[in-house]
This record gives structure tokens, C-alpha cells and sequence, in this order.
């Protein structure tokens, strides 16, 4: 599961890149960060359990966790001298939706394979 989270943060942030070497570099760069840094905060849900990643209340240090780094990033994506330490760019609303997009995939290719292994697991019991 590790491996498919892996390859599909990749593959996220790869398109995301790409998308943005439409306008620069930097650009590109950036929705590529921004693409993993969150992809990474939901897909740490996907790999709590086999349960699906709703259950998130169940642990508020965790949750904590997610919503600091989640403002940190944000941070580093919009204030302007974290912006410049970072060396991100100021991305459009269409730029920054199709990398937290973008950053879904992990999550959801989680839980895909997760409700296909319950499913699997359900058929062979019967």
C-alpha cells in the first residue's frame, strides 16, 4: 500500500508540474509542492487502518498534527517573505485547486485499494 501511495503522490505531483511549466518553472515548482506537501497530509489518513480514512476524529493529535503542517504550508505558499525563503510562486485559484486536486490521488487510490482488499477478503470468506 506504501508503494502505491508512493507511486501515486509521484505521478500527482508529476502532472502538477507539468500543468504549471505551462506559465514557469517556478510555477511548475510550486503547484508540485504544493501537490505532495498536502497529498501527503491526506494520504496519512488512508494508511492509518483498514477502515476507511473518515474516521479521523479518532485521534486528535494526529488531527493537530495534519491542520499545523497544513497551515504551515499554506503559509509558505501565500505570505510573501516565506515565499520568497521557499522560493515558491503566488499561484492562481485555478492553480491551487487543480494541485489540492491533484493531491486527492493518493488518498483516494488508498482507499480504492483498501475496499478492493475488503471486498476480496469478504468473497473468499464465503
Amino acid at each position: 500500500m506504501l508503494a502505491l501511495g508512493g507511486i501515486a503522490t509521484g505521478v500527482a505531483a508529476f502532472t502538477a508540474f507539468l500543468v504549471g511549466r505551462g506559465d514557469s518553472d517556478t510555477v511548475a515548482q510550486t503547484m508540485a509542492f504544493a501537490t505532495v506537501v498536502f497529498a501527503q497530509l491526506g494520504y496519512v489518513y488512508s494508511v492509518r487502518g483498514e477502515q476507511l480514512f473518515l474516521r479521523a476524529r479518532a485521534n486528535r493529535a494526529l488531527n493537530a498534527a495534519v491542520a499545523l503542517s497544513a497551515l504551515i504550508a499554506t503559509a509558505a505558499l501565500t505570505v510573501p517573505p516565506l515565499r520568497d525563503a521557499f522560493s515558491t510562486a503566488p499561484l492562481s485559484p485555478s492553480q491551487l485547486a487543480i494541485s489540492l486536486g491533484l493531491a486527492t490521488v493518493p488518498l483516494l487510490a488508498g482507499e480504492i485499494f483498501k475496499a478492493a482488499r475488503r471486498a476480496h477478503a469478504r468473497r473468499a470468506r464465503c
